[in-house]
């Protein structure tokens, strides 16, 4: 999930009005594997013509590991070994298609088509049906490959980093076990259960500024000893809703998590006197509103 504008109150940058950004005619959607599984190509067809645009060009496409790398530069292989495992699956496990599109404003109107078919249709960022660029040199960068295989190194900033999980966890063992729950609207899962006694809880709510590896690294330091799978399910599901109960128990222990949590970075999160009830799936947020895990966008 790529990082929103924040009005800061310091400092804003100035931008002349005078100058105005040219604007692009062709750009693409990438229509993923689950897309084409659920047969949802006809209904990108139809937001694609309800915005003005016209196909120019289809394609088929199987993407590799290594092309993924080429499409998504932010996620490292050492800092992002989850969001790398679980982009890996979601993209390689069948055949997706390049939708090459053109009219005014492409490549803002194919920002529109993606927020609308996942408003519709996406079930979470590991399932959420399409692809358009966020931003124009992600379009060139990802077009030059899409269409012409171009694979040069591109630099990018890096989504914030978690820990190398491959020495404590069996990665490839863990996207087997989690992979069925994700291809379904995800429930909400238990909190991790710090003392058998007390009645507080630690809320965790969705953050732009953090990645599914940066937040599992900090639930890990927060909670020695949680599971692995436990700890992925709440970082993605407290993103998906803005907030959850990701940890219950005595106020004590759940005042010291909340500090440990706020260490590694997390800023939203705050303990409450006791437990909500789960946040139901039907109300989770938007795909792409909250960010604190991988949006491959």
């Amino acid at each position: 999930m790529a990082a929103g504008s924040r009005l800061t109150g310091l400092f804003v940058p100035w931008k002349d009005p005078r100058i105005e950004e040219p604007t692009i005619t062709s750009s693409f959607l990438l229509l993923k594997p689950d897309c084409l599984r659920q047969a949802l190509t006809g209904e990108a067809e139809r937001v694609i013509a309800g915005l003005g645009l016209t196909i120019e060009e289809r394609r088929t496409v199987t993407l590799t590991p290594a092309g993924v790398r080429v499409l998504w530069p932010e996620y490292s292989d050492d800092g992002h070994v989850l969001a790398r495992a679980f982009l890996d699956r979601y993209l390689t496990s069948g055949p997706s298609e390049v939708v090459v599109v053109s009219g005014e404003d492409a490549y803002e109107k194919c920002r529109l088509a993606k927020r609308e078919l996942r408003g519709r249709y996406a079930i979470g960022v590991f399932a959420n049906v399409v692809h358009a660029a966020e931003s124009r040199s992600e379009l060139a960068r990802q077009m030059a490959y899409l269409l012409g295989g171009v694979t040069a190194a591109a630099e990018v900033r890096q989504r914030p980093r978690g820990m190398d999980f491959r020495a404590v966890i069996d990665i490839p063992a863990l996207v087997d076990e989690l992979w069925p729950l994700l291809q379904q609207d995800l429930r909400p899962p238990p909190p991790h259960r710090t003392d058998a006694s007390g009645t507080w809880a630690l809320i965790l709510g969705g953050d732009r500024d953090h990645t599914l590896d940066s937040t599992v690294t900090a639930l890990w330091q927060a909670f020695p000893g949680i599971d692995p799978a436990r700890a992925v399910l709440l970082a993605l599901y407290a993103d998906r809703t803005g907030g959850y109960p990701i940890a219950t128990g005595s106020r004590r222990s759940m005042v010291r998590a909340g500090k440990a949590l706020k260490k590694h970075g997390i800023r939203h999160c705050w303990t409450v006197s006791a437990p909500p009830e789960p946040v139901p799936a039907t109300s989770a947020a938007p795909p792409g509103r909250a960010a604190g895990t991988p949006s491959p966008r």
